[in-house]
């Protein structure tokens, strides 16, 4: 942890610290267990043969891509609500915009992480081994 914090500290503002460093990586950990999660749920629990189309993959894309945005947006949320209660002489503002804008990034590489990771499982399904493609 200290180690990505102190890699990204040069372009962070210096109200950032320890709080931030840990908000991120759980936006990194939902990230990642919904990208997994869905894929495991699509290629080893519901496999079945009537899933094996694109439109089906690309509606559990579009799942993970809203679970990540919104628990992006939430997650820094609250991180900079929590931050601005224990430092009630603060004077930052951090826009609605910025919030949503992490949630968003967090939507799109969540959708990358989806889908190598059904690039990894789809080999091992048993209907599903084609898809998306």
């Amino acid at each position: 942890m200290d180690v990505l914090y102190s890699f990204f500290s040069d372009s962070l503002p210096d109200f950032f610290d320890e709080d931030v460093a840990h908000t991120a990586l759980k936006i990194f950990a939902t990230m990642f267990l919904a990208s997994v999660l869905v894929a495991v749920v699509y290629y080893k629990i519901i496999d079945s043969v009537a899933f094996n189309k694109k439109r089906h993959w690309f509606f559990t894309m579009i799942l993970v891509f809203v679970i990540s945005g919104i628990a992006g947006y939430l997650l820094v949320n609250s991180g900079v609500s929590n931050y601005l209660d224990g430092n009630p002489d603060s004077s930052i503002e951090v826009p609605s915009e910025d919030m949503w804008l992490t949630g968003l990034m967090n939507a799109f590489y969540s959708v990358i992480m989806y889908f190598v990771c059904s690039i990894l499982i789809k080999g091992r399904s048993h209907n599903c081994p084609v898809t998306p493609f």
